[in-house]
């Protein structure tokens, strides 16, 4: 996902974020929606929101 239809989004640098705006991480390779969701999956996927949570508690 990018953004809603009707709002930009802008790639994610390691820039200062600015509330309220989208920004895209990039592709998630090795994984497809229905591991990440968690439907119909029997892939462990800790890992994966393992290091989301890190990066998000790293971004300041």
């Amino acid at each position: 996902m990018n953004a809603p239809t009707s709002q930009g989004s802008a790639a994610y640098t390691g820039q200062a974020t600015t509330p309220g705006s989208w920004y895209r991480l990039g592709r998630v390779s090795g994984y497809d929606h229905i591991d990440i969701t968690g439907n119909l999956s029997f892939r462990d996927v800790k890992t994966f929101y393992r290091n989301q949570a890190a990066f998000l508690g790293s971004v300041k």
